[in-house]
């Protein structure tokens, strides 16, 4: 066999690496995205979209691929075929995906309306005259939180569980996660958010009336009450 035919088609290998990557990134996307929404949201779901154009890349990529490998004798055939099928399941996906979503955006009575920067507050929005009527769920606490409590609070650090604000009164708000609101004056609010009602929550937010906010877990509550008082 001649050296040239001993060569890999660089389009069944191109094919193949875009085909790879594209999951690949897309699952760091979004565990990045699930950790650090407030800071990287905005950016990190364009660079998710643009992603999901990698596999309409790959396809013909890979086709050519096993196409000059098979008529110019090369390797590649493998890498081609493998990058062929990835590429194609992706696109599969990328459709399916987003049918499912134009489909649930044109159910009557909702809109889709993303509020930043409280992950996962409130994403969907009821329009029907039963979710308007709808009662607002307490939490079991009756104690009134207040801004001491708050520096108190913050002074836990990346250690506050849930069960530290089991005494205070909010207002369950989430919509996927599970969010409460505490009232605490007319200018502040705490809105903590997690997976569940116990261990850790994923954030706690000290939000000032113009919305203005900072993270008690890892941020200084007591300069931010300082510098708004």
């Amino acid at each position: 066999m001649s050296k040239k035919n001993r060569k890999t088609s660089k389009a069944a290998i191109a094919g193949l690496i875009l085909a790879t990557a594209t999951p690949c990134l897309f699952l760091i996307s979004v565990l990045v995205l699930a950790s650090n929404y407030e800071q990287m949201g905005g950016a990190l779901i364009i660079f998710m979209l643009l992603l999901l154009l990698l596999p309409f890349l790959a396809l013909p990529l890979s086709i050519a691929g096993v196409v000059i490998s098979k008529s110019k004798e090369r390797k590649g055939i493998a890498a081609g075929t493998i990058g062929l099928i990835l590429s194609v399941l992706e696109i599969i996906f990328v459709v399916v995906t987003f049918s499912a979503f134009l489909l649930y955006e044109k159910r009557p009575g909702q809109s889709l309306d993303i509020v930043p920067p409280h992950f996962g507050y409130s994403s969907v929005t009821e329009t029907s005259e039963s979710e308007q009527d709808t009662q607002p769920v307490f939490t079991t606490g009756t104690k009134q939180l207040t801004l001491d409590d708050v520096i108190g609070l913050s002074s836990k650090g990346e250690e506050l569980v849930w069960e530290d604000l089991s005494d205070f009164k909010g207002v369950e708000t989430g919509s996927g996660l599970y969010i409460v609101t505490y009232k605490i004056d007319e200018n502040y609010e705490l809105m903590v958010g997690g997976t569940g009602a116990v261990g850790k929550p994923m954030y706690a937010h000290l939000i000032y009336v113009d919305d203005e906010y900072v993270d008690i877990m890892t941020d200084d509550a007591e300069a931010f009450i300082a510098e708004h008082s």
